[in-house]
């Protein structure tokens, strides 16, 4: 990257800088048991929360919720 980074214009540094500046490595190592992930499920299913809210609660990324919702991660847990 550093021998990218002269070439690339004012806007992308930034955008990078921004992104590596809110990357938090403890939350994509976190782990989520089969009754956390029914309680996501029954917090989803109620509508109460945002993903993002959920996410915060759990110390996951969001994404990981979504996932959950979604059925591509721990489809079997109902």
């Amino acid at each position: 990257m550093q021998t990218l980074r002269p070439l690339m214009g004012i806007r992308r540094k930034q955008q990078i800088d921004a992104a590596l500046a809110s990357y938090d490595p403890s939350l994509s190592r976190q782990k989520l048991d089969e009754d956390q992930v029914r309680e996501i499920k029954q917090l989803i299913a109620q509508g109460n929360f945002t993903q993002r809210e959920i996410a915060a609660r759990f110390q996951v990324e969001r994404t990981h919720i979504s996932r959950i919702k979604h059925g591509k991660s721990w489809p079997h847990i109902k």
